[in-house]
């Protein structure tokens, strides 16, 4: 029997977990859908190419599994709705039934933050109000809601919401990577709003937080994971031009040049994972960014 199944393990979350499981020495199933690049080096995993709407043949045997396969991309969702419905909401049955052949014990679904939608109270905790405002979020949401709802085999399900994670490997159209790669070409970065408030978390922290769900949350437990600061855009950028002693320009565009919508304010309420998970983050926004640059050949060791 292998100790984790992880789907979604090609994307930038799920090829960190797998280091971080392959540290703890755990025999592990990866699946992957449309590129397996990442997963080339790894040579001690099972690979296994699965489209999560789709039945898979043959399902290894599997104690734990960590659901990460998701389209996560904003706009892809907003501008294809349904196809965003089929991956993130309507596939959660077929992934479970398969959860449940491979005789899981315990299955952690990924969400995030955008279920919360514009907050109406800080920081946020696992009972505020659920109000996504996009496409993606809303998909997610929709998904939490069927798991709860399911019956079935497996002892424990538990739903972990993702802040706003960073580190090496992430898509270039995400925040951080998009300014590395900014000043790496350029002496001015284009953003578009200096004053919208997130909550950072380095990735090494967030597998290790739903690590810590799969051996202590509790079923059908919804858990935050993030860094428990507000950060506004404008601090980012200052820590950035503190690490890389780089004193570049910033042009804000218009807000309204931004293709989603997008909430004002971000900062997770992290108590109920320090105390029932044993989680606390270890790694602060800066030395996160240093990491971060490090990869990007930015600095140098």
């Amino acid at each position: 029997m292998y100790d984790a199944f992880v789907t979604g393990a090609s994307g930038f979350i799920g090829f960190h977990l797998l280091k971080y499981l392959l540290k703890k020495d755990k025999k592990i199933v990866a699946s992957y859908n449309n590129s397996n690049d990442r997963l080339s080096n790894f040579r001690r995993i099972k690979k296994v190419k699965w489209d999560i709407t789709k039945k898979l043949e043959i399902i290894p045997s599997c104690k734990v599994w960590y659901h990460l396969a998701s389209l996560t991309d904003i706009n892809a969702c907003n501008n294809n709705p349904k196809l965003a419905y089929n991956i993130n909401t309507y596939s959660i049955r077929n992934v479970i039934q398969h959860a449940e052949k491979s005789n899981c014990r315990v299955f952690i679904f990924v969400s995030t933050l955008g279920v919360y939608g514009e907050p109406i109270y800080f920081p946020v905790d696992e009972k505020h109000p659920v109000k996504p405002i996009e496409i993606y979020s809303l998909s997610k949401s929709k998904a939490e809601t069927q798991l709860k709802n399911m019956q079935g085999s497996i002892k424990k399900k538990v739903i972990v919401r993702l802040f706003n994670t960073f580190g090496p490997g992430q898509n270039q159209n995400m925040l951080i990577p998009n300014i590395i790669n900014q000043i790496h070409k350029k002496t001015t970065v284009q953003l578009n709003n200096l004053h919208q408030t997130r909550d950072f978390l380095y990735v090494s922290d967030i597998v290790n937080g739903l690590f810590l769900a799969a051996k202590h949350g509790k079923n059908n437990e919804i858990y935050n994971l993030g860094s428990g600061f507000e950060t506004s855009i404008e601090k980012l950028i200052s820590i950035i031009k503190s690490v890389t002693d780089n004193n570049f320009k910033v042009l804000c565009k218009d807000d309204k040049s931004q293709k989603h919508k997008s909430v004002s304010r971000s900062q997770a309420d992290i108590n109920k994972a320090f105390k029932y998970l044993t989680w606390n983050p270890t790694i602060s926004l800066k030395e996160g960014i240093k990491l971060t640059l490090k990869h990007s050949k930015y600095l140098e060791d």
